[in-house]
């Protein structure tokens, strides 16, 4: 998890997942996301700093202001200070001027971070900014454009039509447990890109291996042998008492 927004994207999963499992373990999972928040201040301030005080606070305290700082300003070592939207929200609008200036095919794709500081707007300093907060979403749709975007949302989207059908149609309770919890993945992988890219560094590789158990589940289901296996119902020749004429 890069954020305290993903956290309450998983409680709010877990919560969707559990109602179609039962009222009762909705209530308990309901309860002891409630209990988190009221104890994590004693019990574990850390993370009650992550997922509770800056996800409510959008703004930054204490920001030197460049457009105050005078030679009167200097004296006795004061520099002027301001609030402001923090930095992982600002980065949004010239995100969006740049999916203005490019709908349908975008700058390239990889060249999102090249290209959003020429012309797009005010850019934060992303020396003091947090790592891993770009929109994964607003990233996908300068880098590539609206049909790009179409073409990635369609991806996970897909994914978790697919899982969710196979909640009730896998062949063993433990594909269907599978099932449902690999659509909890693509509802996160969906949610968690509104704050974060989630395909950098290792964690990409997490997310094919995801779409990639769909997949299988998928494909055990319709009776078809993983890659790389044979299916013997499929590939076993035909007796010659099973055809016509013997031949």
């Amino acid at each position: 998890m890069l954020s305290g927004y993903h956290f309450w994207a998983l409680a709010a999963i877990l919560l969707a997942l559990s109602l179609r499992h039962s009222t009762k373990t909705a209530l308990l999972l309901a309860g002891s996301i409630v209990a988190f928040a009221v104890a994590s201040p004693w019990v574990l301030p850390r993370n009650h700093q992550a997922n509770v005080v800056e996800v409510l606070d959008f703004y930054e305290e204490g920001v030197r202001d460049e457009t105050a700082i005078t030679d009167e300003n200097f004296q006795g070592g004061e520099l002027p200070t301001t609030t402001e939207v923090k930095k992982r929200w600002i980065e949004w609008q010239p995100a969006l001027n740049m999916v203005q200036a490019n709908p349908v095919l975008g700058v390239g794709t990889g060249g999102y971070q090249l290209h959003i500081g020429q012309n797009y707007g005010m850019l934060p300093n992303f020396k003091k900014i947090e790592p891993d907060t770009n929109c994964g979403w607003l990233v996908v749709a300068g880098s590539m454009g609206l049909l790009g975007l179409i073409a990635f949302a369609a991806v996970f989207c897909g994914a978790y039509r697919t899982a969710m059908a196979q909640t009730s149609a896998a062949p063993t309770e433990a594909l269907r447990a599978l099932a449902t919890g690999l659509a909890g993945s693509m509802l996160g992988v969906m949610l968690a890109l509104l704050f974060s890219h989630v395909l950098v560094r290792g964690l990409s590789i997490t997310v094919i291996l995801l779409l990639a158990l769909v997949s299988v589940i998928e494909g055990l289901s319709q009776g078809r042998a993983p890659a790389g296996g044979e299916d013997a119902t499929v590939n076993e020749p035909a007796s010659a008492a099973d055809t016509p004429n013997g031949g």
